[in-house]
C-alpha cells in the first residue's frame, strides 16, 4: 500500500493499510481540522470505520473524521485533509 500526495508525490508505504494512512497522514504536517475518509474497493465500512477511530485517536485535536462510500475501484481509501 501507498500513501500518495497529488502535489508532495510519495509519503508513506506499508503492507499494513491503516498504519500507511496514518504515516501518511503525519507527513502532511500539523493543524488539520477535518479529515474524510472515502472508501472503494477491497475495503468496506467496517474497516474504514475502525480507521476513522485510529486517525481520531492519532489526532486527538481534529474536529471531525467523516467516512463515506467512495466506491473507487483502485484505490482501498481516498482521504482528504483540511
Amino acid at each position: 500500500m501507498h500513501g500518495l500526495d497529488p502535489d508532495d508525490g510519495l509519503l508513506a508505504v506499508g503492507d499494513n493499510r491503516q498504519a500507511t494512512v496514518l504515516e501518511a497522514l503525519g507527513a502532511l504536517g500539523r493543524g488539520l481540522d477535518l479529515v474524510t475518509v472515502w472508501y472503494g474497493d477491497g475495503a468496506d465500512l467496517d474497516e474504514a470505520e475502525a480507521l476513522a477511530r485510529a486517525i481520531q485517536a492519532a489526532w486527538p485535536a481534529l474536529e471531525q473524521v467523516e467516512i463515506q462510500h467512495g466506491g473507487q475501484p483502485h484505490y482501498h481509501f481516498l482521504l482528504s485533509a483540511e
